[in-house]
């Protein structure tokens, strides 16, 4: 069974079930040892680190509840948290049986079948095919609003559904995870009880350690990022999938637009009278995107890395700052 709180249908609801409480966030915010766990979680969060065992599945509930409540105004500190909590969600789900994938995704709210598998044509070796068979589907349009993919033309579709495999099932979780957190966020912001005062002042103290100075701090970038910069610097011309990595992430550190603007003029994507205009138009849209994960990553052939840039950036970044 995987137990992980961004993995809840509604973490909210669940604490209302499990306390009896109409308004349990009320109760959980005048709790201290509650409190101090949430202020640990979001502090260990934004470092890159694990946070402290909770006593209880309820108690990591509502710590993550008022983490992201602490948060909700910081729209950096918010995403940084968001993709901690997916990306360890993430491990819990790779080592998960396929029984409880599907469960998991079905408590989601995903379309999620299981039925006579079909064989798929997928490697040719000597003159031999080789076959995969798959008995996972799930409709088109639950895969496109939830999944990131490479490309439609990645998946493999038959009478209106995708068939699935492992990696493509966890991309729909994640992808329904991360989505309900945000709106969660956006909730709690409205439904902060009495007693979260001091949590959101101690919040809005490490938002704000957390973004580090304006602009770029490079010696804190992912190898992955700092790969692409040097080749786009050097003249290389970045494939699509590098320059929306790139841009992405750039605009969730909050970088600025001006390094979108070189890259773009050092590789040749656009001439300097335009590039401004460009690159400001490219780092506003991707504000509201994540880069790829670091599995998506590897298989587009781009980078080798673990778990989230964003993750691994928010780390570095508080080690240079010692």
């Amino acid at each position: 069974m995987v137990r992980h709180p961004a993995l809840l249908p509604d973490p909210l609801e669940y604490l209302r079930r499990a306390t009896g409480y109409s308004n349990p966030l009320k109760i959980f915010a005048m709790d201290e040892d509650a409190r101090d766990l949430a202020k640990a979680r979001l502090r260990a969060r934004l470092a890159g680190d694990e946070p402290r065992e909770a006593p209880g599945f309820e108690y990591e509930v509502a710590s993550l509840l008022l983490a992201l409540a602490g948060v909700s105004g910081s729209r950096l500190a918010l995403s940084r948290l968001i993709e901690a909590e997916i990306s360890e969600a993430v491990t819990l789900l790779e080592g998960a049986d396929i029984e409880d994938l599907i469960s998991v995704a079905r408590g989601l709210g995903l379309r999620v079948e299981r039925g006579r598998p079909i064989s798929i044509p997928w490697l040719v070796s000597r003159g031999k095919v080789y076959y995969r068979r798959l008995d996972l589907s799930a409709p088109f349009i639950d895969v496109l609003e939830n999944a990131e993919v490479e490309s439609i033309s990645s998946l493999f579709m038959l009478g209106g559904k995708v068939y699935l495999d492992r990696r493509l099932l966890i991309l729909m979780i994640t992808g329904t995870a991360r989505r309900r957190l945000l709106t969660l966020a956006e909730r709690l912001r409205e439904l902060v009880p009495e007693g979260l005062e001091e949590l959101e002042d101690e919040a809005r103290v490490m938002a704000e350690n957390a973004t580090g100075p304006k602009g770029l701090v490079e010696e804190a970038l992912p190898s992955c990022i700092k790969s692409m910069l040097a080749r786009a610097r050097a003249g290389d011309r970045l494939r699509d999938e590098e320059l929306y990595v790139l841009s992405t992430f750039m605009a969730r550190i909050g970088a600025g637009s001006r390094v979108l603007e070189d890259v773009l003029v050092r590789s040749g994507l656009a001439p300097p009278g335009v590039a401004s205009l460009v690159a400001s138009i490219l780092y506003e849209e991707s504000s509201g995107f994540t880069p790829y994960n670091c599995r998506a990553l590897e298989k587009l052939g781009i980078c080798r890395c673990r778990g989230s840039l964003l993750v691994e950036y928010a780390a570095n970044l508080r080690k240079a700052r010692g």
